[in-house]
């Protein structure tokens, strides 16, 4: 066994230990405020170093929404003040036995978890969900890679979280309605079942009451509404979960199934941008759109008198040896082959701080002369375009594609970028070793590019004529700059 997996278990062993020395996790029962058909319970887990009480409004406010008879328990006290694998099992069991001396009759449980409480509830759920709950929420949280899919979730599973919540971006969260959306093509109730909700000025820390810690006050961004505007945007998203996950016959459920449609359609427009422009780098024809899209740039010609293909090398030793090419043989236009390697940051535990577009992306393409040498094509125009000139282009397409709420922040309280020289590296291993310099201070995003150039007369470098490659910003990333990081008023690394 590999010593990350020993350090771990025993974790784990000594946390269950201390607990049975100190006692458990408290379960602080709060009774229905309405009595209904229809009875429910929903246990809440906090978020790291927050209290089970700080969610006692939320609580009250979902009491107040939901059509069933609903019982919440908040689960408090946790060993150093984080929710944990080994205590959260002995909670769920406490919180059940007291619902059961309190007066509850019925087993329609559901679990819910805030930011560290959802981390823990996910894996929680695809492990005991069958047999004691009915659903499984989370809070600004989602199901790790590590995680089952989605559809193989074991019960119905909620994610909910704000498009300002700067601790789980919501570029990652596109990555699980993107599942959802696959789910929904071959079935519609997965909407119901699976649902993935994005809420309008709600950011991280909103779900709780009272302080907030330093380090989640450090990543979140700043909220547009205020608290009792989040929690009944919350409540009202929980109680339909609830009532159509139970799916008791009636106006309830129409009316609940009704709210998760407009939240689907609500959603799937905050996403629909972002989703554009990821697909430019991750589609299932393995073809850069902006590697294509930068060598007609770099080429000043339209594409109506060049051709440009793209191809996506996913292994970095294939791609450093790998080089485009012009084809004026066969008939028609004349044809460049480009080719690109999408690099993002090494995020192999599925964290929620990384960023989740694409760190760069390198593109070797031809370079202006070589493609009007070879085409004989008049270019109207000798001045050579620079890979900077092509980051500022990735930029403006993502500020075009970016919702209108989005732009408005950026522009009222977003960091601005500026777009720096080019690097010119002199070799191509200098170049493949380097990265795109994308380097944030209280003000700016400071972007420079590597670029390596050679001529038509390299005489060094045989057989490696007319080059240009660039490192360039993708606008993904321009976009998950201007969605999330742009609106924190200091960098995070």
């Amino acid at each position: 066994m590999c010593r990350p997996a020993v350090l771990f278990l025993t974790v784990v062993a000594v946390v269950i230990v201390v607990a049975s020395v100190v006692g458990a996790v408290k379960p602080v029962v709060i009774p229905p405020t309405r009595n209904a058909t229809t009875e429910a319970a929903l246990i809440i887990v906090p978020a790291g170093k927050i209290s089970g009480l700080a969610y006692k409004p939320l609580a009250t406010t979902i009491q107040h929404v939901s059509s069933a008879k609903l019982w919440i328990v908040l689960l408090t006290d946790w060993l150093a003040g984080f929710p944990n694998p080994a205590e959260l099992p002995i909670g769920v069991s406490d919180a059940t036995s007291a619902l059961k001396k309190q007066g509850m009759l019925s087993d329609n449980v559901f679990l819910a978890g805030h930011s560290l409480g959802g981390e823990n509830v996910a894996p929680y759920g695809t492990k005991h969900g069958k047999k004691r709950l009915k659903g499984v929420l989370l809070y600004g949280a989602y199901m790790t890679r590590l995680d089952v899919p989605l559809t193989d979730y074991p019960v119905p599973v909620m994610h909910l979280s704000g498009d300002l919540d700067g601790r789980v971006r919501i570029t990652r969260i596109a990555d699980t309605f993107q599942e959802l959306q696959q789910s929904v093509s071959k079935n519609q109730s997965a909407m119901y079942r699976t649902p993935v909700v994005i809420m309008r000025g709600v950011n991280h820390a909103q779900f709780a009451s009272g302080p907030v810690p330093a380090k989640m006050t450090f990543y979140d961004l700043k909220a547009e509404v205020s608290s009792a505007t989040a929690y009944q945007l919350i409540a009202n998203q929980t109680a339909a979960f609830i009532t159509t996950s139970l799916a008791v016959p009636g106006e309830d459920l129409t009316n609940a199934k009704n709210i998760l449609n407009s939240s689907y359609s609500e959603t799937n427009a905050i996403f629909e941008p972002l989703l554009r422009l990821k697909a430019f780098d991750v589609n299932t024809h393995n073809s850069d759109v902006w590697g294509v899209s930068a060598q007609v740039q770099m080429s000043r010609l339209s594409n109506y008198s060049i051709r440009v293909t793209n191809q996506i090398l996913t292994s970095e030793k294939d791609f450093v040896t790998s080089k485009p090419s012009i084809d004026t043989t066969s008939p028609g236009t004349p044809l460049v082959r480009t080719l690109s390697h999408v690099r993002y940051v090494p995020n192999p535990g599925d964290l929620p701080t990384f960023t989740h577009s694409p760190m760069y992306v390198a593109v070797k393409m031809k370079s202006f002369a070589a493609i009007h040498n070879a085409t004989h094509l008049q270019p109207g125009i000798s001045t050579n375009i620079t890979c900077k000139d092509i980051n500022e282009v990735a930029f403006q397409v993502a500020v075009n594609a970016a919702s209108d709420v989005a732009n408005q922040r950026y522009q009222s309280r977003g960091r601005k970028v500026k777009f720096q020289d080019d690097w010119n590296a002199k070799t191509q291993l200098q170049w493949s070793a380097s990265q795109i310099n994308l380097f944030e201070d209280d003000v700016t995003l400071n972007v420079t590019s590597p670029f390596l150039w050679t001529s038509l007369n390299e005489t060094e470098f045989p057989g490696f004529t007319g080059m240009h490659y660039c490192k360039l910003l993708a606008p993904y990333r321009a976009a998950e700059w201007i969605y999330v990081d742009s609106l924190r008023t200091h960098p995070i690394e």
